[in-house]
């Protein structure tokens, strides 16, 4: 039986985006040599948002001109050690982005301490997918 979702703070969400997400679209940029504007949406079956414009540079001004490529959904379920989240970002990109490779995404996979008033993120790993244009979700 799959495990409910959760939507957790906003500060845990920029927090996993900052620390995971941003490292990683820096990766697959610089091995794509293409930027890869990104719309990360907080997701749980029934309720989606906020969005959230991510770019490899991390600046606003960046993510302002960019036009994004593709989506992440970010996912997050509650375990039974107390203050501890698992977390998934699936991303899908544009058809044409990589025609040579056939890229279309990354999964991202971690764990976020809520220790006092710190938040600690641990990305477990990431991996690429190729020729999968489509949100397939967490299992």
């Amino acid at each position: 039986m799959p495990k409910e979702l959760i939507r957790p703070d906003l500060e845990v969400v920029t927090r996993v985006i900052e620390v995971a997400v941003v490292p990683a679209l820096q990766d697959i940029e610089r091995d794509l040599g293409n930027p890869l504007p990104t719309i990360v949406t907080l997701w749980t079956p029934h309720m989606e948002g906020p969005k959230i414009l991510v770019t490899g540079s991390g600046t606003l001004e960046a993510a302002m001109q960019a036009e994004p490529k593709g989506e992440m959904r970010l996912s997050f379920r509650a375990t039974a050690v107390e203050g501890r989240l698992l977390f998934f970002g699936e991303s899908v990109y544009e058809k044409d982005l990589s025609p040579k490779t056939g890229f279309s995404g990354f999964d991202l996979n971690g764990v976020v301490w809520l220790k006092d008033d710190e938040i600690v993120v641990d990305e477990e790993f990431w991996t690429m997918k190729y020729k999968v244009w489509r949100f397939r979700g967490w299992r």
